[in-house]
């Protein structure tokens, strides 16, 4: 049977998710249509054994993979080699995709063309499953399940790692790779992804549940001050990529890439903040700054950090122990 849906499942040390999550696409009228790879990155928990009963189940839909720990990217790329459903989609282990709004999308994969499909997603905290909020378009004039050209809406439109549906021989024929053994290449995979696709659709109905304050999560802000090294990698080869890659995309992709690129940048400098306790932050940060402003001069000048950030780079960071002080009061603050 053809597959309509390939759900690549980064699954690290996930056992106390796996069940639920496997449990709901079970339950889906259309399950069959689904190829579901869970890929145990080199975990030390039971993920993998528990994969590896549903597999035995459904051995026409669920794959469970072991592989030597790669990081998020290697998951990815895994996929990409053996997927053979129409579309892809992404799903970390602890977060879940609402199994009665994919039954619908999957009917809507089944006629599309699109290149790439949007839905809105829900963010909810970790501990007490409330809903934090949804990303979605409804503050912007669109149709849904109506065939757009990407470039008519790709800067206009909030897209994310969670929204974006991809179809897959876009992501086979264009080599897309992710890079592995680094956390934060959430980011590439949705850029390299969306500069390829030429046709969106958008739909109604949300997908995908991002689960938030979970304990080690990457993007919590111990996760960036253990992890600052892998962001600025990621943030450079970004850059790289910008410097050596435009010249065959339309001026509206640019704008989104170097929208997103000034995300970065910025974000960069508040990581920086976080790290004053170590003692190389300082000569680290002056350092970013001065490449930045030397190399990347549009980025230096467009990146959206802090009104205040950008007066410490004026003066060199002459007040650094201020901005410490500052930013550690701003932190204590900081509830994710």
């Amino acid at each position: 049977m053809n597959k309509t849906l390939t759900i690549s499942i980064a699954a690290y040390n996930c056992e106390k998710y796996i069940n639920d999550l496997l449990d709901n696409f079970c339950s889906m009228r259309n399950f069959n249509e689904l190829e579901i790879f869970v890929i145990d990155d080199g975990g030390k928990d039971n993920t993998l054994d528990i994969a590896k009963n549903y597999e035995r189940k459904y051995p026409d839909v669920i794959h469970a993979i072991h592989k030597e720990n790669g990081g998020w990217g290697s998951t990815l790329n895994y996929s990409f080699d053996h997927c053979t459903g129409k579309y892809f989609k992404q799903l970390d282990g602890d977060d879940y995709l609402d199994s009665t709004n994919l039954v619908n999308l999957i009917e809507i994969l089944h006629q599309s063309d699109a290149d790439l499909i949007c839905s809105p997603f829900i963010t909810f905290e970790d501990s007490t499953n409330k809903i934090l909020g949804k990303e979605d378009f409804e503050n912007i004039d669109l149709k849904f399940d109506h065939v757009y050209p990407l470039d008519d809406v790709v800067d206009q439109v909030p897209l994310s790692m969670h929204s974006i549906i991809v179809k897959s021989e876009i992501l086979k024929d264009n080599q897309v790779h992710i890079d592995e053994h680094c956390f934060y290449t959430d980011i590439e995979y949705l850029l390299y992804s969306i500069l390829h696709c030429n046709s969106v659709v958008f739909t109604e109905a949300p997908i995908y549940y991002y689960r938030l304050a979970r304990n080690g999560q990457s993007c919590s802000m111990d996760g960036l001050i253990r992890h600052y090294k892998d962001h600025l990698f990621v943030v450079n080869k970004l850059l790289e990529f910008y410097e050596n890659n435009f010249n065959g995309f339309s001026t509206n992709k640019k704008n989104m890439f170097s929208k997103r690129i000034c995300q970065l940048c910025g974000a960069q400098y508040g990581i920086f903040s976080m790290r004053g306790k170590f003692k190389e932050n300082k000569a680290e940060l002056i350092e970013y700054n001065n490449v930045l402003k030397r190399r990347y001069p549009y980025f230096y000048n467009n990146c959206t950090c802090a009104r205040i950030m950008k007066l410490f780079r004026k003066n060199d960071f002459k007040f650094y122990n201020f901005m410490l002080v500052y930013y550690r009061i701003k932190y204590s603050l900081y509830k994710y």
